[in-house]
């Protein structure tokens, strides 16, 4: 991206490394924006600076990292006209403060480099990525892992969003959003204060800094998901699986009630076996 505020690019085709696009949450994406502010996003851009507590109505997004980045900061001099117009384009590559993406078969990749914070601050830095990977084995087409690799987290909030210093105010927000309203995973300790601590110091899968998921099918699964698990109800409906939700997991069941028949198992869930007189009676 040219250095900017708030900016995004245009529409990114992802047809070089996803073919047939990508299956997120209940919909279908050939194409995404990378925006300046820590994420990207399918249904258009997102100039949006201080993150909205997801769920987040029509606007389907993947953030490693949904904070108000300044990447005008250049050559120790601020430009603050830097992106405020249609036509602004930087006329060099910048060395560090930007966002960069690169797309190859199977693969993109988006690159967070040493970023600011607004406004034009870069005493503290945020240097983090996502990867998007094709599913491999039996997973479907439009199957894809997620990975949100951090190496250096140092502010958590612009100035525009109650912060002073990087921090305080609305914090920085890291995870998913199906933009329906209704459906998102969270990051533990998202917009809350320590949240640039918590990203490149802990991990869902044992390794500082970094977080993977898989998206299968539409759904985002984190590495307890799809565990054997007990939902606390009667009969059949007791035995469940782990799946991701909001920050954390929850226990589903595998099987919902239906009708009783004879065959030792409370198959409608009421704490009771084949209870109907004469359901077992052979005539």
């Amino acid at each position: 991206l040219s250095p900017n505020d708030d900016g995004s690019s245009a529409s990114i085709p992802m047809g070089v490394s996803f073919p047939i696009g990508l299956h997120f949450f209940s919909s279908w994406h050939v194409a995404m924006f990378v925006n300046t502010n820590g994420n990207i996003t399918f249904s258009g851009a997102l100039p949006q600076y201080t993150p909205n507590a997801f769920p987040v109505s029509s606007r389907p997004m993947i953030a490693p990292y949904w904070a108000d980045e300044d990447i005008r900061m250049q050559d120790g001099a601020c430009d603050e006209s830097a992106g405020t117009s249609p036509g602004y384009l930087g006329c060099e590559n910048p060395t560090n403060n930007s966002v960069w993406w690169y797309l190859e078969p199977g693969r993109i990749t988006v690159t967070w480099d040493t970023n600011g914070y607004y406004s034009c601050h870069t005493d503290k830095r945020m240097t983090f990525q996502l990867v998007l990977t094709a599913a491999t084995g039996c997973a479907e087409p439009c199957d894809f892992d997620v990975e949100f690799r951090f190496l250096q987290c140092e502010w958590e909030t612009g100035d525009a969003s109650g912060g002073s210093g990087g921090f305080g105010g609305t914090e920085a927000q890291a995870g998913f959003d199906a933009g329906d309203g209704a459906n998102y995973i969270a990051i533990p300790g998202s917009m809350a204060p320590g949240i640039a601590n918590i990203m490149c110091n802990d991990s869902n899968v044992g390794t500082p800094g970094l977080w993977q998921f898989q998206v299968r099918s539409g759904v985002v699964l984190c590495p307890d998901a799809g565990l054997p698990c007990a939902t606390g109800f009667l009969g059949a409906c007791g035995q469940g699986v782990t799946q991701c939700i909001a920050s954390g997991t929850e226990c589903v069941a595998v099987v919902g009630p239906t009708a009783e028949r004879c065959d030792a198992i409370d198959n409608d869930c009421d704490g009771e076996t084949d209870e109907d007189e004469g359901m077992c009676t052979i005539y």
